[in-house]
C-alpha cells in the first residue's frame, strides 16, 4: 500500500501539481471602464472629490457625483441653460439624476454623509430662522378655520333665522376664499432633502417647496416605490419623477382643498445601489420603454473592498471646509421668481454642437448607439446641464455675475468629458447581455464536481459519472445530454481546471486540477441547483 506520507510520493505530487496552469475564473470579464475625469471639475470640487476617495478608500466616481448632485442642489430653479442662440425657447434646467452602484460594505453611507452634511446643516439652519414665522403663519390660518367653524355651527343653529343664515353663508365663502390664498402664501417649513418617500408626498413636497433632492444611500427604495410598491394596483408609478426631472408642470390633489400646483418643479436624485438593484431596475419594461433610467447619470466603478488598509488619513479641514462653505454659498443664492437663463459663447456652442451631432449619428436603428436611444438621446442634454453646473461652480466667487457671463468653451469640454465618462458607463449599466450559457453550466457542473471530491476524495471520473453527478438526463435537465456535458468539460479543460485522459475503451476520464480544487469556495457558497452556481449579493 502506498503511503501518502512518503517523502518520495510527496515530491512527485508537488511536482505534478506545480505542472498544472493556474485556472481562470469562470465568471464573464466586466468592461474596463472609464475613472471618473476630476481634472473636468473646479480645483475645490476636485480637492474634495480626491481626498474623499482617498480618506474612505472608495472610488472618486461615488464622491464626484454626489458633489455634481450637491451643487445641483443649490443651483436648481435658479437658472436654466439655454444652448441655442438660434432656438432660445430650448432651455435645460440644471437639477441632474445620478446613481452609483457599487456592491456591499464599499462606504456608500459614509461618502453621502460627507458630500450632503452642508446641505443639512443649511436645511437646519433654515428651519431654525423659519420656525417663528411658519408658526405665526400657521396661528392665523388656525383663527381663519375656527372663524369658519364657529359660523358654520352657527347657520346650523334652528334659532338662526333664513336671513341671518344666508348671511353667514356669504361670510363663510368669504373666509374660505381668504383661507386659501393664505394657504397658497403661507411660508413652509424648508426642505432641501427628502429621502423614502411616495410618489404621492414627492408629488406634495415638490407643489410645496418647488424644488427639492432626494438623496439617499439605499437607492432601492427609488426604484421599488417606482415600480409600484405604494400603489394599491401595484402598478408602476414614476410619473412625478419624469416631470420633476424635465421640469414639466406637477398638479397634486389634496383631500381637503384647491389641488396643490408648481409649474417648474425641480428634483435631483442621488442614489447609491447594490448591482443586483440596477439588474432588476433593467429588468423592469416600462423603466426603459417610458425613459426612467434613461435619465440617469450612471457609475459603476471598480470596488475598493479587499484591497483597503487600517491606516488612512481623512480628509484635510481646509478642504473640507471649502466644501462645506461652497455647497452652502451655493443654497444660499436667492431663487428668482423666473430663472435666470445661461447662455453659451460661440466657442462652448460650437463644441456642443459637434458633441450632439456625434452622438445623433449613432442612434440609427443600426448604428453604435442605437440600442440605447432612451438614454443616448438624452445625453447631449445632460451635457448642457453638467455645463451649466461647472459654471456656477466656476463663477462661485462672483454670484453677481454668474448667471450673465455666458459659459465658456473650457467649461463646455469639460462637460462633454463628463458626458463620455457617462456614456461607457450607461453602456454597461443598460446593456442586457445574457451571461454566456457554457459559462453558467461550466461553473453549475465544477460546483457538482466539487462536492463529490469533498464527499469521495480525489477519483478520475468519467463523463458518465460526471453527467450524472450533474443531475444530467432529459430535456428537461439544465444538462440534458452526455454531449452537453462533454462541451463543458472541454470549457473547463480550456480554462485550466481540468485533463482529459483518453482510454483505448470506454469514454475518457478527466483529472481535476489541484490547485483549483484547493482554491475554489467551500462548497456551502456554492449553488448546486438548477439555478446554477451563481450565488447572491448580500
Amino acid at each position: 500500500m502506498n503511503d501518502p506520507r512518503n517523502p518520495a510520493l510527496e515530491l512527485v505530487r508537488e511536482e505534478r501539481e506545480s505542472s498544472w496552469p493556474d485556472p481562470e475564473p469562470l465568471e464573464a470579464t466586466p468592461p474596463e471602464l472609464p475613472a471618473f475625469p476630476t481634472d473636468a471639475i473646479p480645483h475645490w470640487l476636485s480637492d474634495f472629490v480626491t481626498e474623499e476617495a482617498r480618506a474612505t478608500q472608495t472610488p472618486p466616481d461615488l464622491a464626484a457625483l454626489l458633489a455634481l448632485a450637491a451643487v445641483a442642489t443649490g443651483v436648481q430653479g435658479k437658472a436654466v441653460v439655454a444652448p441655442k442662440k438660434g432656438d432660445p425657447g430650448y432651455t435645460e434646467p440644471m437639477n441632474i439624476f445620478v446613481v452609483v452602484a457599487l456592491p456591499p460594505a464599499s462606504r456608500k453611507s459614509a461618502v453621502f454623509r460627507d458630500a450632503t452634511q452642508p446641505i443639512i446643516d443649511v436645511e437646519c439652519q433654515m428651519r431654525d430662522t423659519a420656525r417663528d414665522l411658519v408658526a405665526r403663519a400657521e396661528a392665523r390660518l388656525q383663527i381663519l378655520r375656527d372663524a369658519i367653524d364657529a359660523k358654520q355651527r352657527n347657520a346650523k343653529n334652528p334659532k338662526t333665522t333664513t336671513a341671518r343664515a344666508d348671511e353667514l353663508a356669504s361670510e363663510i365663502a368669504e373666509l374660505t376664499v381668504q383661507l386659501a390664498r393664505d394657504e397658497e402664501a403661507c411660508p413652509r417649513m424648508p426642505r432641501l432633502l427628502v429621502s423614502d418617500i411616495t410618489p404621492q408626498a414627492l408629488g406634495m413636497r415638490l407643489a410645496e417647496h418647488g424644488v427639492l433632492t432626494l438623496a439617499t444611500a439605499e437607492g432601492s427604495e427609488v426604484f421599488e416605490t417606482a415600480r409600484g410598491r405604494y400603489s394599491a394596483d401595484a402598478r408602476p408609478n414614476f410619473d412625478v419623477l419624469k416631470k420633476a426631472h424635465a421640469g414639466d408642470w406637477i398638479a397634486v390633489d389634496r383631500v381637503k382643498g384647491e389641488p396643490l400646483r408648481c409649474d417648474r418643479p425641480a428634483l435631483t436624485l442621488a442614489l447609491a445601489i447594490q448591482p443586483a438593484v440596477l439588474r432588476d431596475a433593467r429588468a423592469v419594461e416600462v423603466f426603459r420603454g417610458e425613459g426612467l433610467l434613461g435619465r440617469f447619470l450612471f457609475a459603476l466603478p471598480q470596488t475598493l473592498v479587499g484591497s483597503r488598509t487600517w491606516d488612512q488619513a481623512g480628509v484635510r479641514p481646509r478642504v473640507r471646509d471649502l466644501y462645506d462653505q461652497m455647497i452652502r454659498k451655493l443654497i444660499e443664492i436667492p431663487r428668482p421668481a423666473e430663472p435666470w437663463v445661461l447662455t453659451l459663447d460661440d466657442q462652448a456652442e460650437a463644441a456642443l454642437r459637434n458633441f450632439h451631432d456625434r452622438i445623433e449619428c449613432q442612434l440609427s436603428e443600426n448604428a453604435a448607439l442605437g440600442w440605447m436611444t432612451d438614454w443616448a438621446g438624452k445625453l447631449p442634454g445632460l451635457t448642457v446641464r453638467i455645463a451649466g453646473l461647472l459654471h456656477c461652480v466656476e463663477w462661485l466667487d462672483s454670484v453677481d455675475q454668474m448667471f450673465i457671463v455666458p459659459i465658456d468653451r473650457t467649461t463646455a469640454t469639460q462637460a462633454i468629458q463628463i458626458a463620455e465618462y457617462a456614456l461607457a458607463h450607461a453602456q454597461a449599466a443598460l446593456l442586457e447581455a445574457p451571461e454566456d450559457k457554457l459559462l453558467a453550466d461550466a461553473r453549475y457542473v465544477w460546483g457538482r464536481i466539487l462536492l463529490k471530491h469533498r464527499e469521495e476524495g480525489n477519483s478520475l471520473p468519467s463523463t458518465r459519472e460526471i453527467h450524472r453527478w450533474a443531475g444530467g438526463g432529459g430535456k428537461d435537465r439544465r444538462i440534458p445530454t452526455a454531449t452537453d456535458t462533454e462541451r463543458v468539460l472541454h470549457e473547463l479543460e480550456i480554462r485550466g481546471y481540468a485533463q482529459r485522459h483518453d482510454r483505448k475503451k470506454g469514454g475518457p476520464l478527466w483529472e481535476m486540477n489541484p490547485k483549483a480544487l484547493r482554491a475554489s469556495a467551500p462548497v456551502s457558497t456554492v449553488s448546486v441547483s438548477a439555478g446554477g452556481t451563481d450565488g447572491s449579493e448580500n
